[in-house]
Formats: C-alpha cells, structure tokens, sequence
C-alpha cells in the first residue's frame, strides 16, 4: 500500500525536487566561504554535548530528521538539538495501557500492551529517583531505539514524559494505576480485551507512526541519489589526503563486516548506508583530521551543502503524502477499521491524483570494501527539576502547570 503513494501519486515532492535539481547533483564546485559564526546545537553522542560548527550542525540537524522518518519516533529535534514530544502526544503515551517487562536497579521497564504491524511495540521505563530539591519523584519516560546502517549501529534515545512527587505511604501499586501499567493478566491478551485503550484514544499517536512509515518508502527511493553524491564527495576528499586514506583503511574494514548482513549493493538505501558508516568514521576520527585543514575544510563544505540538499528532498517527501493514505495505514497498523470507508472517500475526493512518475535508481557501484561497530548514543533525557503531574515537552524538565494532564 505505502509503495503506491511514490510510484504514483509523487505530485508535490516532485515540483520541489526539479526546483532543486542543481543543489540535488551537486553540480556546484566546492568554493571558499566567509568565516562562520559559532553555534550551540546540543549533541550528547560525543564530548562536551555541544556542536559549535555551523556546518556540522546544520548537517547533524538534518540527520536528525531523516532519523525522525527511519526510525518513526514520536518526538522531534528542536533547533538547538532538543529532542520534544508534543504535549497531545505526551498525554496519549500517558493514558496508554502498559505491561511490566522487567526491573533493573531502581527502574522499571514497562511496555505497550498492544504491538503495531511493521512498528512493534512502544517501550517506556519508570525511573524512581530524587529531583534537585531532595523529593523523592517517579519519572515516566519513553524509550526509542535510533537505528542507522540499517541496525549496525543501535542506540536508544529516552526522554521524559512527565512525573509524580511521592513518599514513603504511596505504594508501588498505586504508582503502577497511576501511569496505567496493568499486570500480564489484564494485560487484554483475553477475548474481552478489556484492558487496551480505544484507537481514538491514542490517534495522534497512530497517525504518526503511520504518517512515517509512507515517508521513509518515499525517502529511500528519493534521498538514494542525494546520498551517493553526498558519499562520493567525501570519499573523493579522504583519497586525496594521507590521514583521509587512513580513515578510507578503516572504512574497508567496516564495510567487509557490514556487506550482506546490513546491506546490499543492490538495495534501494546503500549509498545512505554506506554514508552513515562513513560518517562513523569521520566522527570518531575529527581530531585527527583536523590537522589536515584542506581535508577538514573541504568535508566542512560538502556537509553545508549536503544540509540543503537533505532538508530540501526531505520536505518535499513529506509533502506529498495524502491523508487518504495515512488513514489507510492506520488501519493496516492496527489490524482494524480506525478510519472508516467513508473517511478514506472523503479525502480522496479533496486530494488531486495527478499521476507522475518517479526518479529512475541508479545502478549503485560496489563501494571499497568495511568491521565492529561502535555506537552511536543519542541520549536526550535529564533528570532533574520534576514536580506533580509535569509534561515534559524537551530534554530539560521543567515544571510548567499549565501543561500538566
């Protein structure tokens, strides 16, 4: 079903894409640009949290959206590197019906009692702690796992939802009916499923994932050329540098690893596979290649223009998905009629179904040959600064009544 939203009906993404057809093959040399202002644009994944280059900012930025698609995740990064969860969404991962996994220290790990088709299921943990002011408190928070390299690299992002002050005569039980974590054996795995929450209750958050799920089928086949110029540039740069063929020697090493168990040279998202490893490379390896100021400068300037090209290719995919067929994949999500006949019909007949085709895939070209992985953590939560009843809408916890459920 969601392959037929870019096969067919491509419309708006593909007005936006022959706009930016020059920036899309990198058909621009490489020139000298004015010395750019510092950013602060938070990134806990390496030392300090902070990118302080605008060009590697803007780049990482833009691979924080395509991680939002890939990995269908419920919140979104902010543009200081924030992860946030919108209140509405906050409210319904509150009400959802959740089952205890297990216990580790003083957290417990609970999940969605419902799992969704293609998705799985949504993974929180309770985190019993003290904030800044001494209180005991209890921490709901979500639990994501980030995938790049097509799960090579795994990392799981957590952030807080919101949280409850408590003592010593609220028991443990009263804290589980709080954030609506049932036992196994309520848990709506019976006939009568009496313990799962109505579709409508939780629809923003079905609307998301499903809205997400036709995207990143769309991404893959529209991003692929983007990915193989961005990937080509760089590997252009390093071959001509005595430290860039060292990071090249290392790439080799990873890709024979990565080969036929991650990817395939004949798949549709090799070359964003491949860029990803590369990317792993680079990072792990940015002090050393800025001894090399040609080499930093010129992998500066293709991640400025890979940005654009990202942000640019990206929003037109996200354009073009009509409601019709979010609506259709909710329903596929999960397994029932959330969205009746008549609310799919109603929508087509606002939609325009203007048949277009799509870019043709080029026949991608085997890549030097790659070994461990190291991973990439993206952590977003802190822990301090909870009061009753708070929604948390970023990384740093504030407590704002007016946002409590």
């Amino acid at each position: 079903m969601a392959n037929s939203v870019y096969d067919n009906e491509f419309v708006k993404s593909k007005e936006n894409l022959q706009k930016n057809e020059e920036v899309m093959t990198f058909e621009k040399e490489l020139v000298d640009t004015p010395e750019e202002q510092p950013v602060s644009y938070k990134r806990v994944d390496i030392d300090g949290g902070v990118v302080t280059d605008s060009s590697e900012a803007a780049y990482y930025k833009a691979v924080q959206v395509n991680d939002v698609i890939d990995n269908c995740l419920l919140g979104d990064f902010d543009e200081k590197g924030n992860y946030v969860v919108s209140p509405v969404i906050v409210e319904q991962l509150f009400k959802m019906k959740k089952v205890y996994v297990s216990t580790f220290e003083k957290s417990v790990f609970v999940e969605s009692v419902r799992e969704f088709d293609g998705y799985g299921k949504i993974n929180f943990r309770l985190k019993w702690t003290t904030n800044n002011k001494g209180q005991k408190v209890v921490i709901l928070e979500l639990l994501e796992d980030i995938n790049r390299v097509n799960g090579y690299f795994q990392n799981t992002n957590h952030v807080a939802l919101l949280g409850i002050s408590i003592d010593d005569t609220i028991s443990t039980s009263a804290i589980y009916k709080y954030f609506n974590v049932v036992d196994k054996a309520d848990d709506g795995s019976d006939d009568e499923g009496a313990e799962r929450e109505n579709n409508k209750d939780i629809i923003d958050i079905l609307n998301r994932i499903a809205y997400f799920q036709i995207a990143r089928v769309g991404q893959k086949k529209f991003m692929a050329k983007c990915y193989k110029d961005v990937y080509e540039k760089k590997v252009a740069l390093l071959s001509k540098s005595k430290r860039g063929a060292y990071l090249l020697e290392d790439f080799n090493k990873e890709y024979i690893h990565c080969n036929n168990k991650f990817f395939k040279t004949t798949d549709v998202d090799y070359y964003k596979c491949l860029n990803q490893l590369l990317d792993a490379i680079i990072e792990r390896n940015v002090d050393f290649i800025k001894d090399d100021k040609t080499l930093y400068d010129g992998l500066r300037q293709v991640a400025k223009q890979a940005s654009g090209v990202f942000e640019a290719t990206t929003n037109a995919v996200k354009g073009a998905i009509p409601k019709e067929e979010i609506y259709k994949q909710v329903n596929t999500l999960t397994g029932e009629e959330t969205y009746k006949p008549t609310d799919i019909i109603k929508e087509q007949s606002i939609h325009n179904n203007v048949k277009t085709e799509a870019p043709k895939q080029e026949k991608p070209v085997v890549a030097p040959k790659t070994s461990n992985s190291t991973d990439v953590k993206s952590e977003s939560a802190t822990d301090n600064k909870v009061s009753e009843q708070t929604v948390y809408e970023s990384n740093e916890i504030s407590a704002d009544p007016s946002s409590s459920l």
